[in-house]
C-alpha cells in the first residue's frame, strides 16, 4: 500500500462535498472546511 493512501478515501469523500455543493458560497465553504481538516497532507490538491 503506498504511504497516504489510507487517508486517500477520506479525502477524497470530503473532495466530493466541494464538487456538490450547490452554490459557489456552499462550495467555498466546503473547500475552506477541506483545506481545515486536511490541508497538511494535500497542500497541493487544495491550493491548485
Amino acid at each position: 500500500m503506498a504511504r497516504g493512501s489510507k487517508h486517500h478515501k477520506a479525502f477524497l469523500i470530503d473532495l466530493e462535498r466541494v464538487d456538490q455543493a450547490l452554490k459557489k458560497e456552499a462550495a467555498e465553504l466546503e473547500l475552506n472546511e477541506l483545506e481545515r481538516i486536511r490541508g497538511d497532507k494535500y497542500p497541493i490538491v487544495i491550493h491548485l
